[in-house]
């Protein structure tokens, strides 16, 4: 027989809650991110807050909502949270076994998601996540988001600290079924506290200031290791760069514990430290400035602004992005494309042509590359890139007929080709086409 329900029963209280996440760069190039929680119509639990400074993405701000709401809410009281994030909305519901298994490694935002889950837990009625459609016209969303710009756009009063959560509601540690050689392997390299070389840490400082000074761009370590890995560099110069953002090339300091060897840490031409910032920018080797004048015209054609060259912006030139003369970040990937291809292929020119002079060359001066051999070594080094990309956009079995990597290269080499006009629009099928002559005839001349 079924139970009848008591007259004096009391209904269960429910609660809905929007939240949602924003972010900008301000005019240092800084990210500024933002939450909004809305409860209702003129509720008094409806604010507009402000992530820990260490929060970047609008996610991370979102997030930070989530557990502001969770304590604003009375813990007896039913939940449903409706969000637009498929990252918090799947993270919370099907990956959060999986994330805590094994032991919140390689995810996202791991201490914000570790403090909303012990929130959710030392909850005793239930919290329900719903995942709201972009495209959906949800009036209560849209003043979520209008809170979170808020939050952006002026600087809010300072939130309430928020209280920690309750002690053993997270399971510590990582479980033995979940576990890998790999996982263990990252998980004791996260725990080391002496893993970072001092080189290292030392150019990723000067890459930090270097970039939020003279590029107007906000960098950090991640950021940075990210964009070696990024499609825009070859194989090569990942390696490179690679080394050389640790400090392990085999220049300067290097040679100056080793007996017998300490003066190739000398520069052969100038007499002074040879270090990798000393080859790309100070040695006054004859001809050598006349690459970056190069480098200068090229994105001039293109209408990009050639950032203050510092050694700190050099190793982030994987990373960097372009903007125009007025220093207002250009839209669109091709011209940071162009930039980053100019900027990382001149910079390995310059230390292979450094090799060549002091291994092949012994460091004579009258063996120095002239400047007309400088010149053509850079244009057939930005016009063999500019073939690899008219080879990767062509399709690699003879069955597909489209071509998805036209569109990006058409755009990083326009304005800068030679006799462009008479082109066809897509020219990455023809042969012969080469990036324009840059400097008048008189300039390259040697004498």
């Amino acid at each position: 027989m079924r139970r009848q329900r008591h007259l004096y029963a009391v209904p269960q209280e429910c609660t809905v809650v929007h939240i949602s996440g924003a972010c900008k760069y301000n005019a240092t190039g800084c990210p500024v991110v933002g939450g909004g929680i809305y409860f209702g119509y003129q509720d008094d639990r409806n604010q507009a807050v402000r992530p820990p400074t260490s929060a970047r993405s609008s996610v991370a701000a979102e997030i930070y909502a989530l557990s502001v709401a969770l304590v604003e809410t009375e813990p007896f009281v039913v939940l449903r949270v409706r969000s637009q994030s498929r990252m918090i909305v799947a993270g919370l519901t099907e990956h959060l076994s999986t994330w805590e298994d094994r032991g919140w490694l390689n995810v996202a935002h791991a201490e914000l998601f570790k403090d909303a889950v012990a929130r959710i837990r030392s909850r005793s009625a239930p919290t329900f996540f719903k995942l709201v459609d972009r495209r959906s016209s949800d009036d209560d969303m849209a003043s979520a988001k209008a809170l979170a710009r808020r939050a952006v756009d002026e600087a809010p009063t300072p939130g309430l600290m928020l209280p920690p959560p309750l002690a053993g509601m997270l399971a510590s540690g990582m479980k033995l079924c979940a576990l890998s050689q790999k996982a263990a392997y990252r998980v004791i390299l996260n725990g080391r506290s002496d893993f970072g070389r001092r080189a290292t840490e030392r150019n990723l400082a000067m890459v930090t200031d270097a970039t939020a000074t003279y590029a107007k761009q906000t960098l950090d370590a991640g950021q940075l290791w990210r964009s070696l890995y990024h499609k825009d560099l070859r194989r090569t110069m990942r390696d490179f760069w690679w080394t050389a953002l640790h400090g392990a090339l085999r220049v300067g300091t290097f040679w100056e514990k080793i007996p017998t060897l300490e003066h190739r840490a000398s520069c052969s031409h100038c007499g002074v430290t040879e270090d990798l910032e000393h080859i790309w920018l100070r040695c006054d080797v004859p001809a050598w400035d006349t690459l970056w004048k190069l480098v200068s015209a090229l994105l001039t054609k293109r209408g990009i602004g050639l950032p203050r060259l510092t050694f700190g912006v050099l190793l982030a030139a994987p990373a960097l992005y372009a903007h125009n003369a007025a220093n207002v970040r250009m839209k669109g990937k091709g011209a940071t494309r162009l930039l980053r291809i100019a900027l990382t292929e001149t910079c390995h020119l310059i230390w292979k042509l450094r090799c060549e002079r002091v291994i092949d060359r012994n460091g004579d001066p009258d063996h120095y590359h002239s400047m007309a051999e400088v010149c053509n070594r850079w244009f057939y080094a930005i016009n063999k890139r500019l073939r690899l990309d008219q080879l990767l956009t062509r399709p690699a079995l003879f069955f597909f007929f489209f071509n998805s990597g036209a569109d990006i290269v058409l755009d990083t080499w326009r304005g800068t080709l030679e006799d462009e006009l008479a082109l066809p629009e897509d020219w990455t099928r023809c042969e012969g086409v080469l990036v324009g002559k840059l400097l008048p005839c008189a300039f390259l001349d040697t004498g």
